[in-house]
């Protein structure tokens, strides 16, 4: 009798949980059908942002889908996903096992006050730009001397030798990063420099092999999941011990007086009075803080420019007529006697243009970072409940045939005005995200981007390694989506630059320690 009563109570709650939850749903965006219970993961036979692509086209520029416990909603059209992100009710960030394992911090993953009073901080301190008279000749300083330093490695070490260019546009990127946060340089052969970005490689790899456990919890009691995961945590160890080296090394040098780099200013702050300790930190321990904002400005700030260069080598030895229009461009404005200056870049229009196409057409980030909703919000005329995902697809924005003609052609022209004057960056282009939670140096990432790009095709001729193929367009999606390893031929163009590029590496006296 009373197992029969509790029976019966348990199938009335269930029946009104399902109601109530079925509320929030009524006037949901259109759902792609799935499995019950695995929603449409049995359907991925390719990459995902291209599956959500096709979705997209089908379904609409908002739709729904589920991933076993996970709901999430696809934003396709730029408009709204401006509207959607400019949503103080759309800045929270998903709740799984990667977010447990950073324990809320840093500035990715973080949330709530801990994220908006780091953002500021990180915002005012310009990355620590400020230091080195302005931010721009912070940004200029650093971006020219690893310009001349890259082009003076390819010269010296590279020669004609078919080349992978990946490892020394990693040190070159991750220089500037480096000498903005911690006054350090490492050279691209440096042992302790490749350990740390072969962990944050195999970080990446490690976080894709545990993917399942994010819409499956209980996964990850799996024997295999369990190893995997285990990894990804001594990893993060790994890293957390390398930043926190460079912590200790600053403070028994801080001198309040003269912060040098960022984590100079989070050390004076985190040595000053508790009143301004809380309102930075919100009870999460500074250390541990200061280490995983460390590591997040590494994972924005050196991966996505790394790739984007990359894919722009790729075009550009894939279409040679477009790098002899960007050459013209750089002879024209440079000449033959110098390198590319950060002056020189707002002249640069075709050569910008061609940026932009490389960060269109391979849309490194494709679906942007997933936001979640801190409650149940309207967005064109859908209900979208609390607590779930919102995706922004980038890759769709960016390769939508109803915005651009033919979308898999590289054509830098569609960003020229008529007349090919002037650049226009139309609202249907948005590599850096958009909202609250964009990309926080988007500025000094495109103007990295666009001065190694110029500086390599202003002294460089590169083409396919003789006697092989093209480099090829297949894509590796994890993290970012990053083309398969290739090499190519750097034949020198303009030796009068690569010499300066030369002096200028010799004769510098760019203040920062060697990382021996």
């Amino acid at each position: 009798m009373l197992t029969g009563f509790l029976l019966g109570l348990a199938i009335i709650v269930m029946c009104l949980m399902i109601m109530i939850v079925s509320l929030d749903y009524i006037n949901c965006p259109p759902t792609v059908p799935g499995h019950f219970i695995m929603g449409i993961i049995p359907k991925i036979t390719k990459e995902f942002h291209l599956m959500l692509y096709d979705y997209s086209r089908r379904y609409g520029s908002i739709f729904r889908i589920h991933m076993g416990m996970q709901t999430m909603v696809v934003i396709s059209d730029p408009n709204l996903i401006r509207q959607a992100f400019r949503n103080r009710d759309l800045t929270a960030r998903p709740k799984n096992d990667f977010s447990t394992l950073l324990n809320g911090f840093g500035i990715i993953n973080s949330q709530g006050n801990l994220w908006k009073s780091h953002r500021h901080f990180l915002s005012n301190n310009r990355l620590g730009m400020q230091d080195w008279q302005s931010g721009l000749s912070a940004a200029r300083q650093i971006i020219e001397f690893e310009g001349s330093r890259l082009l003076d490695v390819i010269s010296r070490e590279f020669g004609p030798t078919p080349t992978d260019p990946e490892e020394v546009l990693n040190s070159c990127v991750a220089n500037v990063i480096c000498s903005l946060v911690m006054s350090t340089r490492f050279d691209h052969k440096d042992k302790k420099f490749k350990d740390f970005m072969n962990n944050f490689d195999e970080g990446f790899r490690l976080f894709n092999k545990t993917g399942a456990s994010l819409f499956f919890p209980f996964v990850k009691l799996l024997p295999g999941v369990r190893s995997t995961y285990n990894k990804l945590k001594d990893n993060r160890e790994v890293m957390r011990a390398f930043a926190r080296e460079i912590i200790d090394k600053h403070s028994k040098n801080l001198d309040p007086e003269n912060p040098k780099d960022l984590i100079d200013h989070y050390l004076i702050k985190m040595g000053g009075k508790q009143e301004a300790i809380d309102a930075l930190f919100h009870g999460f321990d500074p250390q541990e803080q200061l280490e995983q904002v460390i590591l997040d400005l590494f994972s924005a700030g050196v991966e996505t420019i790394k790739v984007s260069l990359l894919w722009s080598i790729i075009y550009l030895t894939r279409n040679p007529d477009v790098q002899k229009k960007v050459q013209a461009e750089l002879d024209s404005v440079v000449g033959s006697e110098r390198n590319v200056a950060i002056d020189d870049l707002p002249e640069l229009t075709y050569t910008k243009a061609t940026i932009f196409e490389t960060l269109r057409r391979s849309s490194v980030v494709p679906l942007g970072t997933t936001h979640v909703t801190n409650r149940t919000v309207q967005l064109n005329g859908y209900t979208i409940p609390k607590n779930t995902q919102v995706i922004p697809l980038l890759h769709s924005v960016h390769m939508n045939p109803d915005v651009w003609d033919e979308p898999e052609a590289f054509r830098p022209e569609r960003f020229l005005s008529e007349d090919g004057s002037q650049v226009i960056k139309p609202s249907s282009f948005m590599p850096f995200s958009v909202g609250q939670r964009m990309c926080l140096g988007d500025q000094l990432a495109e103007k990295e981007f666009l001065f190694f790009f110029a500086s390599l095709f202003h002294a460089f001729n590169i083409c396919p390694a003789q006697g092989q193929e093209l480099p090829s367009l297949a894509i590796n999606a994890g993290a970012t989506v990053r083309p398969n390893a290739f090499k190519v031929q750097f034949v020198p163009r303009q030796k009068e630059a690569l010499v300066h590029a030369r002096n200028n590496v010799m004769e510098s006296d760019v203040p920062f320690q060697s990382s021996d």
